[in-house]
This record gives C-alpha cells, sequence and structure tokens, in this order.
C-alpha cells in the first residue's frame, strides 16, 4: 500500500509539472496586442499634455488619400516599437494637412507627411518631411530630442 501511495504522488506530482509547462509555453507564445500611437487630435489640448508631462511634442501632417501618407501609416507608425517609442517620448499629435491647413500654414507645412517635434513652448527641435521607413524615423527622432536638449542648454547659459 505504501509504494501505490508513493507512484500517486509521483504521478500527481508529474502530471502537475507538466500542466504548468504548458501552460506557461501557451503564455508565452501568446503576443501581446501591437502597440499603437496614441494620437492626439487638439493641438492646444496636446500643448497643456506636453507642459505638464514635460515631453515634447510630434506633430504629425497627414493627408486622406496620400500613398506617401499611408505607406507611413502602415510601415512606421504601425510598428509596435516605433508607436512604444513615441508613446514613451512624446505626445503624440495628428493632424489632417487641409482641415488643419490654419496650423500648417502657421508652422510652415508645404507637404504632407511632414512631421515635426516641437516643445511645449512650440521651439522646433525637428522636421521630418515625407515618407521615412521606421529606423530612419526614430533615428530622426532622437536627433531632434538631442536638439532639443542642446538648444535648452544654450538657453539655460544665457
Amino acid at each position: 500500500m505504501g509504494q501505490r501511495n508513493l507512484r500517486m504522488k509521483i504521478l500527481a506530482g508529474t502530471v502537475t509539472t507538466v500542466v504548468c509547462l504548458i501552460g506557461a509555453l501557451w503564455a508565452a507564445q501568446e503576443k501581446a496586442p501591437p502597440a499603437r500611437v496614441a494620437w492626439q487630435h487638439d493641438l492646444k489640448a496636446a500643448q497643456k499634455l506636453s507642459v505638464a508631462r514635460g515631453k515634447p511634442m510630434l506633430v504629425v501632417f497627414m493627408g486622406a488619400e496620400g500613398t506617401w501618407c499611408k505607406m507611413l501609416e502602415r510601415d512606421t507608425f504601425c510598428d509596435s516599437a516605433t508607436a512604444a517609442y513615441i508613446n514613451s517620448a512624446f505626445i503624440p499629435v495628428l493632424l489632417d494637412g487641409e482641415k488643419d491647413r490654419k496650423i500648417a500654414d502657421i508652422l510652415e507645412v508645404t507637404q504632407v507627411p511632414t512631421s515635426l517635434v516641437l516643445s511645449h513652448n512650440a521651439d522646433l527641435w525637428g522636421t521630418i518631411s515625407g515618407y521615412v521607413e521606421k529606423a530612419r524615423y526614430r533615428k530622426a527622432l532622437q536627433q531632434a530630442l538631442t536638439n532639443g536638449a542642446a538648444l535648452r542648454m544654450t538657453a539655460s547659459a544665457r
């Protein structure tokens, strides 16, 4: 009787271990939903968030019908790593080049797509014109942040 109990305990332990391993493997295979850019659509509200969170704004002017705009959305903004980076480092703002023409004119945007990195005071830190693939886009955004840091250091030294 003692050996039978021992075998049952070993069997129960083995079954539990297998079930746990299967569950862990299944969970590891499930992917989290892809990150999406958390776009703001109101520049004034985004500027307030920029001040409150201490992040620059990424203002992107797009067009509804343009091939390059669609490619930028599909290839660059829908990339999980790029979307996560944008959300962590910026207050992202998506504006329509036609509907928001007045803002585009003030910011001297002449084509879509155009991306501007602006401080919370609307100082221009960087511009990305046209379609840019995701790795180059992230690099351009990083350069804009570097430019902004340099501008802040220069301003504080005065």
